[in-house]
């Protein structure tokens, strides 16, 4: 786009569409883990797989500080969906 001397904004908007899309495409996923991969680890009773699986959903989940990432854009994953 930016080779065919595309306006901007245009450009602009089709990378928030591929963001968007990525984003649905991290969510699927992440549903996905803990339906099957976590929900496992905590039936499985073995708390050093809990432990592990917990750590990696803090870990992924965990949004830095509004102060620490100018512009960064926050959003709420729903798990209930």
């Amino acid at each position: 786009m930016l080779e065919e001397d595309r306006y901007c904004i245009d450009i602009i908007t089709q990378i928030d569409a591929v963001k968007a899309a990525l984003n649905r495409v991290e969510d699927e996923i992440l549903r996905d883990h803990v339906s099957h991969c976590v929900e496992q680890a905590i039936a499985s009773g073995d708390k050093a797989d809990q432990r592990q699986k917990i750590a990696e959903l803090i870990e992924v989940l965990a949004v830095p500080s509004v102060n620490a990432v100018p512009g960064i854009k926050l959003r709420v994953l729903d798990l209930a969906q």
